[in-house]
């Protein structure tokens, strides 16, 4: 459990794999989320010390209750993102991202050509009844800015909770700018 304005950090070749386990919020309050940095200079595939972080979350492994769930970046001091640090790995393979603001995010990263390795497959992204601050409103499950090649596959973007929120503000299932994506579903 995290408290209010906690964040975990996966530095430049480190590695967090969340295998059926749950990182949520502690107190009724949004935590900070999961930092994944990388390095924009490398290839994707260098996952050396100066190379991407990677963040893997598998077997129902879920995010809850957190102001960004997963960021392809670091944050700096001013809670903008600093750049230098784009570039990292998020995989999801029958992941949960759970009432989080943003569950993912992925910026700008153009240090591999045709390739970015983050993926998503069988993943559920969900708003439900369990929203713990009814004065912040969802943003969007996947926000893809400047990002190329990344992949979904049979995931699910829900939000049972449409009651909690006006119409306008009930959030966005995948926010997308100048960026190349693939949603598809999955067959066995």
């Amino acid at each position: 459990e995290m408290t209010e304005g906690r964040k975990i950090i996966v530095q430049r070749g480190g590695k967090l794999i969340l295998d059926g386990a749950k990182i949520t919020s502690v107190c009724g309050n949004f935590w900070h989320g999961v930092e994944v940095w990388g390095n924009p200079s490398v290839p994707q595939g260098d996952v050396s010390s100066n190379g991407q972080g990677q963040v893997i979350i598998i077997n129902g492994g879920t995010i809850e209750n957190a102001e960004v769930g997963v960021a392809a970046t670091h944050f700096g001091p001013t809670g903008l993102p600093d750049f230098a640090f784009d570039g990292g790995i998020i995989r999801g393979n029958k992941a949960v991202f759970k009432n989080n603001i943003t569950a993912v995010q992925l910026w700008a990263y153009h240090g591999s050509i045709m390739t970015n390795f983050s993926n998503f497959k069988n993943c559920t992204f969900i708003t439900d009844a369990n929203w713990i601050d009814n004065n912040i409103y969802p943003k969007s499950f996947v926000d893809l800015t400047d990002v190329d090649f990344v992949t979904m596959l049979g995931c699910s973007f829900k939000n049972t909770a449409p009651g909690n929120f006006p119409v306008g503000n009930r959030g966005t299932g995948i926010f997308s700018v100048d960026a190349f994506f693939r949603v598809a579903n999955f067959c066995l």
